[in-house]
């Protein structure tokens, strides 16, 4: 079991140690953070100067900005945290790229989901790379990890949840549904999409019409576009 991972990123290592400054070990910056210096002493979380060497060795290749934090891992939810009075949460079926994961969770955030379930296999966990990417945003979702994501969507459709797909064939456009309320918008990997065994839980599935030559668009973008058209609906 991983005692410690690295969370790396001006921003993700400020949301990590607003939202759980008891799971924060140490910070290590390379330069002065005033602002940030000024949370960690206010919230007792102990940090120290670092050469850039030093971060370099424990997180090479990124972006780290010189901010790392070790900390304990990220703690995962469980079905039943999902409150009753959420309209709309997404479930993400197969999408292994951590930057895509995050750029999905820091979409979802925006667009107010509360809620997100990911499955625990063929699909990237929460590590520090898909917080990085969602600047911060991963930490402040639920984000429910399952062991099967069709028996997890059924528990959810007895509770009175709509499926929803995002298909490249769906059968709905997007923006032509008056999308059922609470609903789970399904999102599959850009080539192999929702899984079949998932296809068959859905209640209706949609698409976004391409005009130009590619064949899909990045996933991240296609939750974007859903998501914001759900919410317009429950305004509506």
């Amino acid at each position: 079991m991983i005692k410690e991972e690295i969370i790396y990123g001006l921003h993700a290592v400020e949301e990590f140690v607003s939202s759980y400054p008891e799971k924060v070990n140490k910070v290590l910056l390379s330069s002065p953070r005033p602002n940030l210096e000024r949370l960690l002493r206010t919230l007792g979380v102990p940090f120290q100067k670092a050469p850039l060497s030093r971060i370099e060795s424990l997180c090479p290749k990124v972006n780290h900005q010189g901010v790392i934090a070790l900390v304990s891992p990220l703690p995962y939810h469980d079905i039943e945290d999902i409150s009753s009075e959420e309209k709309i949460i997404l479930a993400l079926d197969g999408i292994e790229d951590p930057q895509n994961v995050g750029a999905i969770l820091r979409t979802a955030e925006a667009a107010g989901i509360k809620s997100v379930i990911i499955p625990s296999r063929r699909s990237a966990p929460i590590t520090s790379t898909a917080i990085k990417a969602s600047s911060g945003a991963a930490i402040r979702l639920k984000v429910i990890r399952t062991n099967s994501l069709p028996s997890t969507l059924e528990k959810l459709k007895g509770k009175g949840f709509w499926i929803v797909g995002s298909e490249i064939n769906g059968a709905l456009r997007y923006d032509t549904v008056d999308y059922p309320f609470p609903s789970i918008l399904v999102l599959g990997s850009e080539g192999k999409g929702i899984h079949r065994t998932i296809q068959k839980l859905c209640d209706l599935t949609v698409f976004i019409p391409i005009y130009g030559k590619v064949q899909s668009l990045n996933v991240s973008v296609a939750a974007g576009i859903i998501l914001y058209e759900m919410l317009k609906k429950i305004k509506n």
